[in-house]
């Protein structure tokens, strides 16, 4: 629909947070209810540099939300509300699909910018390199915000029709038994990751998935 997502850390606090939003001059703010606190107190700061509609994606306690300094407005409830029609939109690849964001471990986050192209290409590369097909399922334990899962994994489904698996949280003893419970055939890591489940303690389940493949 032409709108810009931008996909920020979900561990950023404070001037951080602020700014990651203010950095791509963000019109909205859509973050879980969970993150309520840690989006409460960086809200002065925000609003010192842009002016912008806060949307919570799950219900958040009424006595939390009269302590909020900006109106928090329920985005399910306005979804189940909206329009089905279809957008009159027709993007190209030369679009900014996304922002993606630095690290930030020498200084504040840059955000980068991903188009439509860069995307395909990527998700295309990954999807030929591991010979990926529609009756795959992909398990991906990693946060979206990262390049690996949202360009190289989450993009598996969107663009290719593989199912994709995914957890919120890493988590090295239930690796194996989330790829057996979805009859996963394909998984995502990054850096350490791969140690990680090589230092836990050997079970039989570890011989029990039907993974093919890693990337």
């Amino acid at each position: 629909i032409g709108v810009i997502p931008a996909l920020v850390n979900t561990n950023l606090k404070h001037k951080s947070l602020e700014h990651s939003v203010t950095v791509i001059n963000a019109k909205a703010f859509i973050f879980d209810s969970e993150y309520f606190s840690v989006v409460k107190e960086a809200m002065p700061l925000i609003n010192q540099k842009v002016k912008l509609d806060y949307f919570s994606f799950g219900c958040i306690d009424k006595q939390l939300l009269a302590e909020s300094p900006v109106e928090v407005k329920p985005l399910k409830k306005m979804i189940d509300k909206a329009s089905a029609e279809s957008v009159n939109y027709k993007g190209n690849f030369s679009d900014r699909l996304f922002y993606l964001y630095t690290s930030g471990t020498t200084g504040l986050p840059k955000a980068a910018i991903i188009r439509n192209s860069r995307y395909f290409v990527a998700s295309k590369g990954s999807n030929m390199g591991m010979k990926l097909k529609k009756d795959d399922v992909l398990y991906t334990p990693l946060p979206l915000y990262h390049s690996a899962a949202a360009m190289l994994g989450v993009s598996q489904s969107l663009l290719f029709g593989v199912s994709v698996a995914l957890r919120p949280k890493f988590s090295a003893s239930k690796f194996w038994e989330d790829c057996i419970h979805y009859k996963c055939t394909a998984a995502q890591y990054i850096g350490e990751l791969c140690r990680y489940l090589l230092n836990q303690k050997e079970t039989p389940i570890e011989r029990q998935h039907n993974v093919r493949v890693m990337y």
